[in-house]
């Protein structure tokens, strides 16, 4: 039955609106609730609708998709269709379950940019970063690969350097007793900070990924010491720096540390 009413969704105005009117006063009913989200096609008509022109269409459908959002699955799929609203609550105010599992969800599932900036705009952050200092290594990996995954956009990576992200994450890709998963991932999400500080409206972070001498070296130093995909992306941390609009400081002070032979090195290395 849900079905038919479903279908009925994608049919003439009039009947859209009732179909919505209809679901809208199922999706209030805890036994029908778990049902609606499951009807193939559903939750990409909700949002549509609710993205419409027609007010009324696009205020049914966004109370219908928040009555199905105490479903995980249903959250999930919204924010697949590029609704993330649900998603941010859960991440920012759910249990700690299912702030685990949202954090899961960002870092899994291919996300639009447009979510992934609206996500972070509107306090994902915080969420995120709390699990970087918590002694459950699990806990670490998911957040650090859902930080990984929203620093794709060059905005973000300029409001994560805002938020002092950079400086949690250098500590701990600093710590060698932690697995080279997390190093790993950590080292791919500093090299989205650092190329996003050459993208437009970087000039508005004054902030920068290494502040003194000692951090370079110690940053650089870590190409010997690393496997080859920490090594990749430390390295492409200082083109990135080394093109960035204080580009000619890095370049001085990677020289001063004798940075020029073992990048030699590794150029004749197989």
């Amino acid at each position: 039955a849900i079905g038919l009413v479903v279908r009925s969704l994608a049919r003439k105005p009039e009947e859209s609106i009732l179909a919505l009117h209809l679901l809208l006063e199922l999706s209030r009913s805890s036994v029908v609730q778990n049902l609606i989200g499951n009807v193939q096609g559903c939750i990409l008509l909700l949002v549509t609708f609710m993205n419409s022109e027609d007010s009324v269409a696009a205020k049914y459908a966004s109370e219908i998709l928040d009555n199905l959002s105490f479903l995980d699955q249903n959250v999930i799929e919204m924010a697949r269709l590029n609704y993330g609203a649900p998603l941010l609550q859960h991440l920012c105010s759910g249990t700690e379950s299912k702030r685990i599992l949202m954090a899961k969800t960002l870092s899994h599932i291919q996300l639009s940019d447009q979510i992934k900036l609206h996500i972070t705009e509107k306090g994902a952050l915080k969420p995120l970063l709390e699990p970087l200092s918590h002694s459950n290594t699990e806990m670490k990996i998911i957040a650090v690969k859902a930080l990984q995954s929203i620093s794709t956009v060059p905005r973000n990576g300029q409001l994560m350097i805002k938020a002092g992200v950079s400086d949690q994450l250098f500590e701990l890709l600093f710590c060698h007793t932690l697995s080279t998963e997390i190093r790993e991932n950590v080292a791919a999400t500093i090299m989205q900070l650092a190329i996003s500080k050459n993208s437009q409206g970087s000039e508005d972070v004054q902030v920068s990924l290494l502040e003194s001498h000692d951090d370079i070296f110690k940053l650089f130093s870590l190409i010997s010491l690393t496997g080859s995909n920490v090594q990749q992306s430390i390295l492409r941390i200082f083109q990135a720096m080394c093109q960035s609009p204080a580009g000619s400081d890095i370049r001085t002070k990677l020289r001063q540390i004798s940075a020029i032979k073992v990048l030699v090195y590794l150029c004749e290395v197989d």
